[in-house]
Protein backbone atom coordinates (compact mmCIF):
# COMPACT_ATOMS: atom_id res chain seq x y z
CA UNK A 1 0.00 0.00 0.00
CA UNK A 2 2.82 2.24 0.85
CA UNK A 3 4.73 1.70 -2.24
CA UNK A 4 1.58 2.40 -4.67
CA UNK A 5 0.87 5.81 -2.98
CA UNK A 6 4.55 6.58 -3.14
CA UNK A 7 4.45 5.48 -6.44
CA UNK A 8 1.08 8.22 -7.16
CA UNK A 9 3.38 10.65 -5.39
CA UNK A 10 5.85 10.03 -7.95
CA UNK A 11 4.17 9.97 -10.99
CA UNK A 12 1.57 12.96 -9.70
CA UNK A 13 5.30 15.10 -8.77
CA UNK A 14 6.34 14.02 -12.03
CA UNK A 15 3.50 15.30 -14.10
CA UNK A 16 3.70 18.46 -11.95
CA UNK A 17 7.32 18.77 -13.39
CA UNK A 18 6.20 18.35 -17.23
CA UNK A 19 3.24 20.61 -16.82
CA UNK A 20 6.06 23.73 -15.36
CA UNK A 21 8.79 22.63 -18.27
CA UNK A 22 5.97 23.03 -20.92
CA UNK A 23 4.78 26.20 -19.53
CA UNK A 24 8.31 27.73 -19.00
CA UNK A 25 9.58 26.43 -22.37
CA UNK A 26 6.06 28.39 -23.87
CA UNK A 27 7.22 31.84 -21.66
CA UNK A 28 10.83 31.70 -22.31
CA UNK A 29 10.35 30.89 -26.44
CA UNK A 30 8.60 33.00 -28.53
CA UNK A 31 6.30 31.90 -31.38
CA UNK A 32 7.91 33.97 -33.80
CA UNK A 33 11.85 34.55 -34.68
CA UNK A 34 13.25 36.77 -36.92
CA UNK A 35 17.79 36.87 -37.66
CA UNK A 36 19.68 37.93 -40.23
CA UNK A 37 21.80 35.61 -42.75
CA UNK A 38 24.84 33.56 -40.94
CA UNK A 39 23.55 34.72 -37.36
CA UNK A 40 23.08 31.90 -34.99
CA UNK A 41 19.77 30.86 -33.10
CA UNK A 42 19.99 33.56 -29.65
CA UNK A 43 17.22 31.96 -27.26
CA UNK A 44 17.81 31.77 -23.48
CA UNK A 45 21.42 30.41 -22.65
CA UNK A 46 20.84 28.37 -19.74
CA UNK A 47 18.09 26.01 -21.49
CA UNK A 48 19.10 25.95 -25.28
CA UNK A 49 21.58 23.55 -24.62
CA UNK A 50 19.40 21.17 -23.20
CA UNK A 51 16.88 21.04 -26.55
CA UNK A 52 16.89 19.66 -30.04
CA UNK A 53 15.62 21.51 -32.97
CA UNK A 54 13.91 20.47 -36.02
CA UNK A 55 13.53 22.98 -39.13
CA UNK A 56 10.96 22.95 -42.17
CA UNK A 57 10.42 23.94 -45.27
CA UNK A 58 6.73 24.08 -45.71
CA UNK A 59 6.77 20.16 -44.95
CA UNK A 60 10.34 18.88 -45.91
CA UNK A 61 12.77 18.95 -42.71
CA UNK A 62 15.86 20.68 -43.79
CA UNK A 63 17.84 20.26 -40.90
CA UNK A 64 17.75 19.18 -37.42
CA UNK A 65 20.57 18.85 -34.79
CA UNK A 66 21.29 20.99 -31.29
CA UNK A 67 18.91 23.93 -30.80
CA UNK A 68 22.28 25.79 -29.38
CA UNK A 69 24.26 25.44 -32.77
CA UNK A 70 21.48 26.20 -35.32
CA UNK A 71 22.82 28.76 -37.49
CA UNK A 72 20.97 30.27 -40.71
CA UNK A 73 22.64 30.40 -44.03
CA UNK A 74 20.06 30.42 -46.23
CA UNK A 75 17.36 33.33 -46.61
CA UNK A 76 13.33 32.13 -46.28
CA UNK A 77 10.43 31.44 -44.27
CA UNK A 78 10.56 28.43 -41.96
CA UNK A 79 8.62 26.38 -39.19
CA UNK A 80 10.69 25.90 -36.43
CA UNK A 81 10.39 22.82 -34.05
CA UNK A 82 11.86 22.69 -30.36
CA UNK A 83 12.20 19.33 -28.85
CA UNK A 84 12.99 17.75 -25.29
CA UNK A 85 13.98 14.30 -24.99
CA UNK A 86 12.38 13.81 -28.11
CA UNK A 87 9.23 15.19 -28.04
CA UNK A 88 7.76 18.69 -29.99
CA UNK A 89 7.38 20.96 -27.23
CA UNK A 90 7.05 24.22 -28.91
CA UNK A 91 6.68 25.41 -32.42
CA UNK A 92 7.58 29.00 -34.08
CA UNK A 93 7.51 30.53 -36.97
CA UNK A 94 11.06 31.79 -38.49
CA UNK A 95 12.34 34.27 -40.69
CA UNK A 96 16.29 34.42 -42.06
CA UNK A 97 16.54 37.98 -43.80
CA UNK A 98 19.17 38.90 -46.23
CA UNK A 99 22.15 40.48 -44.60
CA UNK A 100 23.18 43.94 -46.81
CA UNK A 101 22.59 47.86 -46.31
CA UNK A 102 20.38 49.41 -48.51
CA UNK A 103 20.57 52.87 -49.60
CA UNK A 104 17.13 54.88 -49.53
CA UNK A 105 15.55 56.20 -52.27
CA UNK A 106 12.87 59.15 -52.56
CA UNK A 107 13.34 59.80 -55.92
CA UNK A 108 9.96 60.19 -58.47
CA UNK A 109 10.91 57.38 -60.89
CA UNK A 110 8.88 56.32 -63.76
CA UNK A 111 7.96 53.08 -65.11
CA UNK A 112 7.34 51.52 -68.77
CA UNK A 113 6.45 47.79 -68.67
CA UNK A 114 5.86 45.37 -71.71
CA UNK A 115 2.49 44.29 -71.21
CA UNK A 116 1.40 40.67 -71.98
CA UNK A 117 -0.67 41.38 -75.21
CA UNK A 118 -2.05 44.21 -75.73
CA UNK A 119 -3.76 46.58 -72.64
CA UNK A 120 -7.79 48.07 -72.86
CA UNK A 121 -7.11 51.70 -72.29
CA UNK A 122 -10.32 53.08 -73.18
CA UNK A 123 -13.59 52.34 -75.36
CA UNK A 124 -14.55 54.34 -78.54
CA UNK A 125 -18.30 54.56 -80.18
CA UNK A 126 -18.94 52.85 -83.19
CA UNK A 127 -21.85 53.63 -85.77
CA UNK A 128 -24.19 50.43 -86.17
CA UNK A 129 -25.87 49.94 -89.62
CA UNK A 130 -28.95 52.17 -89.10
CA UNK A 131 -26.51 54.76 -87.29
CA UNK A 132 -27.22 53.65 -83.93
CA UNK A 133 -23.96 54.26 -81.20
CA UNK A 134 -22.61 50.72 -80.35
CA UNK A 135 -20.13 49.92 -77.95
CA UNK A 136 -19.02 46.43 -78.78
CA UNK A 137 -16.20 45.25 -77.28
CA UNK A 138 -17.82 46.94 -73.59
CA UNK A 139 -21.17 45.06 -74.26
CA UNK A 140 -19.16 41.96 -74.53
CA UNK A 141 -18.12 42.57 -71.45
CA UNK A 142 -14.40 43.49 -71.82
CA UNK A 143 -13.35 46.24 -68.59
CA UNK A 144 -10.79 48.44 -68.24
CA UNK A 145 -7.48 47.12 -68.00
CA UNK A 146 -7.90 44.03 -69.46
CA UNK A 147 -5.61 42.52 -71.78
CA UNK A 148 -6.10 40.91 -75.01
CA UNK A 149 -3.63 38.10 -75.77
CA UNK A 150 -5.19 36.67 -79.16
CA UNK A 151 -8.08 37.68 -81.91
CA UNK A 152 -9.26 34.43 -83.40
CA UNK A 153 -6.80 32.04 -81.55
CA UNK A 154 -3.79 34.38 -83.05
CA UNK A 155 -1.20 35.59 -80.30
CA UNK A 156 -0.73 39.52 -80.48
CA UNK A 157 2.02 41.20 -79.06
CA UNK A 158 1.66 44.70 -80.07
CA UNK A 159 -0.91 47.63 -80.77
CA UNK A 160 0.14 47.64 -84.65
CA UNK A 161 -0.29 43.74 -85.02
CA UNK A 162 -3.90 43.65 -83.26
CA UNK A 163 -5.17 46.29 -85.40
CA UNK A 164 -3.94 44.42 -88.75
CA UNK A 165 -5.82 41.28 -87.32
CA UNK A 166 -9.29 43.29 -86.17
CA UNK A 167 -9.46 45.12 -89.96
CA UNK A 168 -8.12 41.57 -91.73
CA UNK A 169 -10.17 39.01 -89.77
CA UNK A 170 -13.13 41.26 -88.85
CA UNK A 171 -14.83 41.05 -92.44
CA UNK A 172 -16.43 37.84 -90.94
CA UNK A 173 -19.10 39.99 -88.31
CA UNK A 174 -17.10 39.33 -85.27
CA UNK A 175 -14.11 38.04 -83.46
CA UNK A 176 -13.05 35.33 -80.50
CA UNK A 177 -10.71 38.06 -78.03
CA UNK A 178 -8.90 35.73 -75.81
CA UNK A 179 -8.89 38.10 -72.66
CA UNK A 180 -6.90 38.16 -69.60
CA UNK A 181 -8.78 39.71 -66.83
CA UNK A 182 -6.71 39.74 -63.23
CA UNK A 183 -5.66 36.45 -62.84
CA UNK A 184 -8.28 34.58 -65.02
CA UNK A 185 -8.48 34.50 -68.79
CA UNK A 186 -11.98 33.42 -71.40
CA UNK A 187 -12.59 34.37 -74.64
CA UNK A 188 -15.28 36.76 -75.53
CA UNK A 189 -17.04 37.19 -78.38
CA UNK A 190 -16.94 40.67 -80.10
CA UNK A 191 -19.05 41.72 -83.36
CA UNK A 192 -16.80 44.16 -85.49
CA UNK A 193 -17.80 47.04 -87.11
CA UNK A 194 -16.54 48.97 -90.81
CA UNK A 195 -15.79 52.52 -90.44
CA UNK A 196 -16.76 54.94 -92.89
CA UNK A 197 -14.03 57.09 -92.28
CA UNK A 198 -11.46 55.12 -92.13
CA UNK A 199 -12.32 51.77 -94.26
CA UNK A 200 -11.61 49.54 -91.38
CA UNK A 201 -13.18 47.40 -89.05
CA UNK A 202 -13.48 47.90 -85.44
CA UNK A 203 -13.80 47.03 -82.25
CA UNK A 204 -14.58 50.12 -80.36
CA UNK A 205 -11.74 49.47 -78.20
CA UNK A 206 -8.57 51.84 -77.32
CA UNK A 207 -5.20 49.93 -76.63
CA UNK A 208 -1.89 49.81 -76.28
CA UNK A 209 1.71 47.39 -75.90
CA UNK A 210 3.22 49.28 -72.74
CA UNK A 211 1.54 50.26 -69.50
CA UNK A 212 3.09 53.27 -67.22
CA UNK A 213 3.14 55.71 -64.63
CA UNK A 214 5.17 57.44 -62.20
CA UNK A 215 6.16 56.21 -58.26
CA UNK A 216 9.24 56.10 -55.86
CA UNK A 217 12.20 54.36 -55.83
CA UNK A 218 12.27 52.65 -52.53
CA UNK A 219 16.08 51.42 -52.04
CA UNK A 220 19.28 50.14 -54.00
CA UNK A 221 22.02 47.70 -53.02
CA UNK A 222 25.24 49.55 -53.39
CA UNK A 223 27.51 46.81 -54.78
CA UNK A 224 24.89 45.01 -57.10
CA UNK A 225 22.89 48.02 -58.10
CA UNK A 226 20.14 45.84 -57.68
CA UNK A 227 16.33 48.73 -56.78
CA UNK A 228 13.12 48.24 -55.74
CA UNK A 229 10.41 50.95 -56.42
CA UNK A 230 6.69 50.74 -56.05
CA UNK A 231 5.91 48.22 -53.35
CA UNK A 232 2.27 47.53 -55.04
CA UNK A 233 1.46 45.31 -57.45
CA UNK A 234 0.79 47.09 -61.01
CA UNK A 235 -2.68 46.04 -62.65
CA UNK A 236 -2.36 46.06 -66.19
CA UNK A 237 1.21 44.24 -65.71
CA UNK A 238 1.53 40.44 -65.28
CA UNK A 239 3.92 39.27 -62.00
CA UNK A 240 6.88 37.50 -62.93
CA UNK A 241 10.55 37.46 -63.54
CA UNK A 242 12.70 37.30 -66.71
CA UNK A 243 16.03 37.09 -68.18
CA UNK A 244 14.95 39.16 -70.40
CA UNK A 245 14.16 43.13 -69.79
CA UNK A 246 10.46 43.64 -69.09
CA UNK A 247 11.29 47.34 -69.18
CA UNK A 248 12.42 50.26 -67.73
CA UNK A 249 12.67 52.78 -64.90
CA UNK A 250 13.69 56.48 -65.33
CA UNK A 251 14.10 59.71 -63.79
CA UNK A 252 10.88 61.61 -63.18
CA UNK A 253 10.49 65.49 -62.44
CA UNK A 254 7.52 66.20 -59.89
CA UNK A 255 5.60 69.57 -61.44
CA UNK A 256 2.87 69.71 -60.01
CA UNK A 257 0.15 68.07 -57.17
CA UNK A 258 -3.34 67.43 -56.98
CA UNK A 259 -4.23 67.86 -53.47
CA UNK A 260 -6.03 64.53 -51.80
CA UNK A 261 -9.45 65.12 -50.48
CA UNK A 262 -11.55 62.74 -48.49
CA UNK A 263 -13.83 60.22 -51.27
CA UNK A 264 -10.75 61.76 -54.18
CA UNK A 265 -7.13 60.19 -54.22
CA UNK A 266 -4.56 63.01 -54.83
CA UNK A 267 -1.31 62.78 -57.57
CA UNK A 268 1.99 64.02 -58.12
CA UNK A 269 1.92 65.63 -61.48
CA UNK A 270 5.09 64.59 -63.57
CA UNK A 271 7.21 63.85 -66.68
CA UNK A 272 10.29 61.28 -67.78
CA UNK A 273 13.56 63.25 -67.73
CA UNK A 274 16.91 62.86 -68.69
CA UNK A 275 19.52 62.18 -66.29
CA UNK A 276 19.71 60.06 -63.16
CA UNK A 277 18.37 57.02 -62.87
CA UNK A 278 17.56 54.69 -65.23
CA UNK A 279 17.55 51.00 -65.09
CA UNK A 280 16.10 47.72 -66.41
CA UNK A 281 12.74 45.71 -64.55
CA UNK A 282 13.52 42.09 -64.59
CA UNK A 283 10.55 41.31 -61.97
CA UNK A 284 7.18 42.74 -61.09
CA UNK A 285 5.60 41.31 -57.96
CA UNK A 286 3.12 41.85 -55.38
CA UNK A 287 5.21 44.41 -54.08
CA UNK A 288 6.60 46.16 -56.92
CA UNK A 289 9.21 46.51 -59.64
CA UNK A 290 12.94 45.46 -59.01
CA UNK A 291 16.21 45.23 -61.74
CA UNK A 292 19.33 46.84 -61.81
CA UNK A 293 20.33 50.39 -62.38
CA UNK A 294 22.69 51.58 -64.99
CA UNK A 295 22.36 55.28 -63.95
CA UNK A 296 22.58 56.08 -60.02
CA UNK A 297 20.52 58.83 -58.08
CA UNK A 298 22.69 62.12 -58.76
CA UNK A 299 22.17 62.69 -55.08
CA UNK A 300 21.22 59.99 -52.77
CA UNK A 301 19.39 60.96 -50.14
CA UNK A 302 21.09 59.37 -47.07
CA UNK A 303 24.09 56.91 -46.56
CA UNK A 304 23.51 52.94 -46.96
CA UNK A 305 21.04 51.38 -43.85
CA UNK A 306 20.17 47.99 -43.05
CA UNK A 307 16.58 46.79 -43.56
CA UNK A 308 14.78 46.16 -40.20
CA UNK A 309 13.63 42.84 -39.32
CA UNK A 310 10.05 42.54 -38.44
CA UNK A 311 10.44 42.33 -34.86
CA UNK A 312 12.72 45.81 -34.75
CA UNK A 313 9.49 47.87 -36.47
CA UNK A 314 7.53 49.83 -33.52
CA UNK A 315 4.75 51.95 -33.41
CA UNK A 316 5.34 55.30 -33.27
CA UNK A 317 7.17 58.16 -35.18
CA UNK A 318 8.80 57.53 -38.58
CA UNK A 319 9.89 59.49 -41.54
CA UNK A 320 8.91 58.52 -45.28
CA UNK A 321 10.96 60.45 -48.01
CA UNK A 322 9.89 61.63 -51.00
CA UNK A 323 9.48 64.58 -53.65
CA UNK A 324 7.31 66.77 -53.81
CA UNK A 325 8.86 69.68 -56.57
CA UNK A 326 11.41 68.59 -58.90
CA UNK A 327 13.58 65.69 -58.19
CA UNK A 328 14.20 67.11 -54.96
CA UNK A 329 14.51 64.55 -51.88
CA UNK A 330 12.23 65.99 -48.51
CA UNK A 331 12.05 63.72 -45.16
CA UNK A 332 8.35 64.00 -43.92
CA UNK A 333 6.57 63.02 -40.90
CA UNK A 334 4.46 60.67 -40.31
CA UNK A 335 3.41 57.56 -37.33
CA UNK A 336 3.51 54.23 -37.73
CA UNK A 337 -0.21 53.28 -35.88
CA UNK A 338 0.42 49.28 -35.94
CA UNK A 339 1.90 46.72 -37.27
CA UNK A 340 -0.38 44.33 -39.26
CA UNK A 341 2.22 41.93 -41.25
CA UNK A 342 -0.78 41.13 -43.50
CA UNK A 343 1.46 40.31 -46.65
CA UNK A 344 -2.03 38.70 -48.41
CA UNK A 345 -2.91 42.32 -49.54
CA UNK A 346 0.31 44.18 -48.99
CA UNK A 347 -0.76 46.19 -45.82
CA UNK A 348 1.95 45.48 -43.36
CA UNK A 349 2.20 48.66 -41.70
CA UNK A 350 -0.81 50.68 -40.92
CA UNK A 351 0.74 54.54 -40.95
CA UNK A 352 -0.84 58.06 -40.87
CA UNK A 353 1.05 61.27 -42.21
CA UNK A 354 1.48 64.00 -39.48
CA UNK A 355 3.75 65.88 -41.25
CA UNK A 356 1.64 70.21 -41.14
CA UNK A 357 3.84 70.57 -44.63
CA UNK A 358 3.51 67.17 -46.14
CA UNK A 359 -0.59 68.04 -45.40
CA UNK A 360 -0.91 71.23 -46.59
CA UNK A 361 0.69 70.41 -50.19
CA UNK A 362 -0.51 67.03 -50.56
CA UNK A 363 -3.77 66.63 -48.58
CA UNK A 364 -2.11 63.18 -46.97
CA UNK A 365 -0.76 60.38 -49.13
CA UNK A 366 -1.25 60.59 -52.81
CA UNK A 367 -0.68 58.32 -56.27
CA UNK A 368 2.93 59.11 -57.36
CA UNK A 369 4.20 58.35 -53.40
CA UNK A 370 3.72 54.68 -53.99
CA UNK A 371 7.55 53.34 -53.22
CA UNK A 372 8.60 56.22 -50.88
CA UNK A 373 10.83 54.59 -48.43
CA UNK A 374 10.21 54.53 -44.97
CA UNK A 375 12.85 55.21 -42.00
CA UNK A 376 12.55 54.42 -38.42
CA UNK A 377 15.49 54.31 -35.80
CA UNK A 378 17.83 55.03 -38.96
CA UNK A 379 16.72 51.76 -41.14
CA UNK A 380 14.52 51.25 -43.48
CA UNK A 381 11.43 49.23 -42.31
CA UNK A 382 9.21 49.31 -45.38
CA UNK A 383 7.48 51.66 -48.23
CA UNK A 384 4.68 53.88 -48.21
CA UNK A 385 1.76 51.20 -50.74
CA UNK A 386 -1.82 52.52 -50.26
CA UNK A 387 -3.83 55.49 -49.39
CA UNK A 388 -7.61 55.13 -47.42
CA UNK A 389 -9.27 57.14 -50.05
CA UNK A 390 -11.91 58.51 -47.45
CA UNK A 391 -8.93 59.45 -44.88
CA UNK A 392 -6.05 60.33 -46.95
CA UNK A 393 -4.11 61.61 -44.19
CA UNK A 394 -3.92 57.83 -43.23
CA UNK A 395 -3.00 54.44 -45.34
CA UNK A 396 -0.47 51.36 -45.68
CA UNK A 397 2.86 50.70 -46.44
CA UNK A 398 4.90 47.08 -47.05
CA UNK A 399 7.43 45.58 -44.40
CA UNK A 400 10.93 46.40 -46.50
CA UNK A 401 11.65 42.19 -46.24
CA UNK A 402 8.76 41.32 -48.17
CA UNK A 403 10.40 43.38 -51.35
CA UNK A 404 13.79 42.07 -50.59
CA UNK A 405 12.64 39.04 -51.42
CA UNK A 406 10.83 39.27 -54.60
CA UNK A 407 14.65 40.95 -55.11
CA UNK A 408 16.73 37.70 -53.52
CA UNK A 409 17.99 36.12 -56.61
CA UNK A 410 19.67 39.07 -57.19
CA UNK A 411 20.75 40.74 -54.42
CA UNK A 412 21.51 37.86 -51.84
Amino acid sequence: MKLIKKGKAILIGLFIFMMMSFCLVQTLFHNQYDYYLGQQFSGPSLVSSAFQYELKNDTEVISQGKLSELQFDEVGHYDLGLKFLGMTVKEASLSVYPSIQLVPGGQSVGMILKTSGVVIVGFSAVAGAEGEVLYPAKEAGITLGDSILKIDGNEVTTDDEALALIDELGKDGDLDLEVRHGDSVSTKNVKTYLCPETGRYRLGLYIRDNTGGIGTLTFYEPESNRYGALGHPIAEAAQGSSEEPLGRVLSASVNGIKKAEPGETGEKIGYFEEGGVDGTIDTVSSYGVFGTLESLPEVNTMDALEPARPDEIKKGKAQIITVLDGTETEFFDIEILDIVEDDDTGKGLYIEVTDERLLDQTGGIIQGMSGSPIIQNNKIVGAVTYVMVDRPTRGFGCLIGWMLEDSLSAIS
